[in-house]
Order: structure tokens, then sequence, then C-alpha cells
């Protein structure tokens, strides 16, 4: 956290010394109009302002489609938004099978980062070797791939 801190105020103290000089800050070498404290030149000030125009649009489509989702979902008598086919539990999304099947892939390692599960790190099969994050097939394989040798 101490970091952080150091290199905010770093950044604080930089953005001071290139506003106090009327630089701009982003590009660094055009005169930067400070009045009313701006701190762009007029290119990156045009940038600056498409780039949040973009970022505003972008989330009001966000919103947009999340609410048609989220009234395309009420439409639907509130059924289960994987299979469409049985109701969704209470205060969920999902019906109870759906939510079984997704714990049951959970477990047996389909969602998990390779080799987290205890198996091959490569094939995610087999048990891996103690000490090692391959089962004894992979790393037969590899060690034939090092030395060169082909099968």
């Amino acid at each position: 956290m101490k970091d952080r801190d150091e290199n905010n105020r770093a950044v604080r103290e930089n953005r001071a010394l290139l506003k106090s000089l009327h630089i701009c800050r982003d590009c660094k070498r055009q005169d930067a109009y400070t009045l009313a404290g701006r701190t762009y030149c007029a290119m990156c000030a045009e940038k600056h302002a498409e780039r949040q125009r973009r970022r505003r649009e972008d989330e009001e489509a966000r919103a947009r489609d999340a609410a048609a989702c989220r009234r395309w979902r009420e439409s639907r008598g509130g059924l289960c938004k994987r299979c469409g086919r049985r109701k969704a539990q209470a205060g969920k999304t999902i019906c109870r099978m759906c939510s079984v099947k997704r714990v049951e892939r959970g477990r047996v390692g389909v969602n998990w980062p390779r080799g987290a599960n205890g198996y091959c790190w490569q094939c995610n099969k087999a048990p891996a070797m103690d000490g090692k994050r391959l089962c004894p097939e992979c790393y037969a394989a590899k060690l034939r791939c090092l030395r060169g040798e082909s099968g």
C-alpha cells in the first residue's frame, strides 16, 4: 500500500509541475491553455473528450442490453436462463438442476486451473505423479520430446 501511496503522490506532483509550466500532461509537448485549471493542449483535450464520449456511449449500451435482458427474462415467466425449461429457484436466475450441474462441473475440475485439482497439468485426466505436475504418460511423452525422439 505504501508504494501505491508514494506513486500517487509522485503522479500528483508531476501533474502539478506540468500545470505550472503550462505543458500538456498527455503529449508533454505543446503548451496547455490553463484557463479554468485545464491541463491538456487543444488536440489532447479533443482526444480526451472523444474517449469520454465513447466510454459514456459504451456504458449506456451496456445498460440498455442489461435492461433488455432483464425484460426478456421477466417475459419468460421466471424460467431458467441456462436451459429455459424449468422454473428458476426463488431469488436466482437458474433452476435447481442447472445449479447442481454447475457445482458438479466444478468438482471434477473442468473449470479449475490446471493442476489445482491434483490431476495432470497437461491432460487433466489422470492423477499427477508425486512431486510432479504431470501423469506418468504425459511425463514420458515430454521426456521423449525433449530427447528429440518421435512418437
